[in-house]
């Protein structure tokens, strides 16, 4: 049984192989991060969101090679509780208000 550590990789002569997985073509691998958030709000405040959290992972795991998707919904297609979040009108107004103001540096 292989351990979690062992992913099986060998090289010529059957000596285990390290540093990153490649693809076809000699690129390595990268970890990929995908982030759900509200859709829509301030350019600006995402790219902050980015670069901090780009920061924290490359600090936290050595990982300066990354890659980061945004995935954006709408209120109509997320739900809480059972509840779409487009038929709570507080939340919709709430987050209106929030979106429309930039955030903070």
């Amino acid at each position: 049984m292989k351990s979690r550590r062992d992913p099986g990789r060998r090289g010529e002569g059957g000596a285990a192989t390290h540093g990153p997985t490649r693809f076809p073509g000699g690129e390595p691998a990268r970890p990929v991060f995908v982030i759900h958030i509200p859709e829509g709000g301030d350019t600006a405040a995402k790219r902050t969101m980015i670069r901090r959290i780009h920061q924290a992972v490359a600090m936290a795991y050595g990982l300066p090679d990354f890659m980061v998707f945004l995935h954006e919904h709408s209120l109509a297609t997320v739900a809480a509780d059972g509840v779409i979040l487009a038929d709570d009108q507080q939340r919709v107004e709430e987050q209106q208000k929030v979106y429309s103001s930039p955030g903070p540096e």
